[in-house]
């Protein structure tokens, strides 16, 4: 099964390109094209495993967590945690994010993909900027970018 996700991103021209293109690649391959954004958009995909004899592989139970994180390392990945305080979160949060991303590029830092997970109480967002060279910044965050929900 191959599932082809954020087709929201993609003109009706490009879906039916990268559709042809899987098919041709991988004849023998269910294709399931989705976007998880919309509220039933993991539906097929979800009722495809759910009805056939799909069996997920086992994760790896010997995994070199050495060689994993210097593999990360060289790649540059960048794994931290740290705590905002603030009386208006969202105001925190777009601040946080604004001015890290004017620091990385005034000091024009060449990174492919930036992600955030924000918790505040019960409240939880997540932003994902891929391309970050291409990458706006909007006004406001919608539930599109990730949201409070």
């Amino acid at each position: 099964m191959i599932v082809v996700n954020k087709k929201d991103l993609l003109s009706d021209e490009q879906m039916a390109e990268v559709i042809e293109l899987a098919h041709e690649r991988f004849p023998e391959k269910q294709l399931v094209v989705q976007s998880a954004l919309l509220e039933d958009g993991t539906a097929d995909w979800l009722q495809m495993i759910a009805s056939s004899d799909f069996v997920l592989p086992k994760p790896e139970s010997n995994i070199d967590y050495d060689r994993y994180d210097k593999g990360g390392r060289a790649l540059a990945w960048l794994d931290e945690s740290i705590t905002l305080r603030s009386a208006d979160t969202d105001r925190a949060v777009r601040l946080f994010v604004t001015h890290l991303f004017e620091a990385i590029k005034a000091d024009e830092i060449a990174i492919g993909h930036v992600k955030f997970f924000f918790k505040a109480g019960a409240k939880e967002m997540k932003l994902s900027f891929p391309n970050f060279g291409r990458s706006r910044l909007a006004g406001k965050f919608t539930s599109g970018v990730g949201g409070y929900r």
